[in-house]
């Protein structure tokens, strides 16, 4: 009797377990967040994109739990992630909060280049805007280095380029930690509008736009965009860009909250 007492015992705690597990968070390990970490020293605080499940937490609540085990942290409107600012250990207690999915580096983001001529051809954009079909109507948004619509008469502002925003912070000053008197950040609030040209980098922006939705007037139609009927194409530039022209995964989730609520 006491054999099959333990036995049943036992089945029930392999049961248990197996329930556990299978209820377990799936965590993902970015391998990018790995070797920064390994470089790191206790000290450094490095930027970090804390993702959480929005069924289990909220941005207010991830926020909390973040800046308890000593981080900053900013918050997205709209989107189920944050930023945090932690050291190493911090980084590995985040990634142990309820709700959290994942925590990534704050990776730069990188572009490909191609020949508008060729690549226009080549996704059979040019056989559509021959049936009639230009993107007439359809605002295009640009999160980049800008738009040049006062020297770019393929995008010229503000008959083509219809809004042109550049967002003006420095994220290292948006991060609140634990005791701050600040409300957490939430999104952009400082912001020029109505810019002719907010290009101020590498021109990486303007070369978007033009592939999305460039008239092709410099080229005498050589170089038209995709969508040469689109009635705008405003730009909310990330201006936390390098040199190079590249914006941070941060600047850009930043930058994407912000025009999901405005009126841009």
């Amino acid at each position: 009797m006491k054999r099959w007492l333990l036995a049943a015992a036992l089945m029930v705690g392999v049961a248990c377990d197996t329930q556990r597990d299978a209820a377990a968070p799936q965590r993902t390990v970015d391998p990018a967040l790995r070797a920064a970490l390994a470089t790191a020293t206790p000290g450094d605080r490095l930027v970090v994109i804390v993702n959480y499940d929005e069924t289990v937490t909220t941005s207010d609540a991830m926020s909390a739990a973040i800046m308890n085990v000593g981080s900053g942290v900013i918050q997205f409107k709209n989107l189920d992630l944050v930023a945090a600012l932690a050291t190493p250990a911090e980084i590995t207690a985040i990634g142990a909060l309820p709700g959290v999915q994942g925590v990534y580096a704050n990776k730069q983001l990188t572009w490909e280049t191609a020949m508008l001529h060729e690549s226009v051809p080549s996704i059979r954009a040019d056989a559509v805007q021959a049936s009639g079909i230009t993107g007439k109507g359809i605002g295009i948004a640009i999160l980049d280095s800008g738009i040049d619509g006062l020297y770019n008469p393929d995008l010229h502002y503000p008959d083509k380029t219809v809004q042109n925003v550049k967002v003006l912070f420095n994220l290292t000053d948006l991060f609140t930690f634990k005791g701050s008197i600040n409300k957490t950040a939430k999104a952009a609030d400082l912001f020029v509008e109505n810019l002719p040209n907010s290009e101020t980098s590498v021109g990486h922006g303007t070369h978007v736009a033009g592939i999305t939705a460039g008239l092709g007037t410099a080229s005498g139609g050589y170089y038209t965009g995709v969508a040469p009927g689109a009635s705008s194409s405003a730009s909310v530039p990330a201006t936390s860009c390098s040199s190079s022209g590249r914006s941070r995964a941060s600047t850009t989730f930043w930058t994407i909250s912000r025009l999901t609520t405005s009126r841009w």
